[in-house]
């Protein structure tokens, strides 16, 4: 896990931190999916600048904690990598549009 590249992930989730309930109680299935998100974002960066091996490797492990959910409800994973997705395209649009302004 790459804590400086999940952070942001977890901050541009689904999640409006202001509606926060004892629904979303550490090991919740809210706090679980916005932590499966986070988790996705930091991998789809860190492949995005070339972070991989080592990395991609503690993410495996990580990840495999969400395998049951997973099976659960597959569409656990997809609706995580969408959210992941839009999120790590917001951070490098971020990141390019301050470059650009520079």
């Amino acid at each position: 896990m790459v804590q400086a590249e999940r952070r942001p992930g977890q901050d541009a989730g689904q999640v409006d931190r202001k509606s926060l309930t004892d629904a979303t109680y550490f090991g919740s299935h809210l706090y679980s999916q916005e932590e499966l998100i986070a988790e996705l974002t930091a991998v789809f960066l860190c492949a995005h600048v070339g972070i991989e091996k080592a990395v991609i490797d503690n993410s495996a492990a990580y990840l495999k904690h969400w395998i049951g959910a997973i099976k659960e409800n597959p569409k656990v994973l997809i609706s995580s990598a969408q959210a992941a997705q839009r999120a790590s395209d917001y951070i490098r649009d971020a990141q390019l549009e301050k470059e650009e302004a520079a």
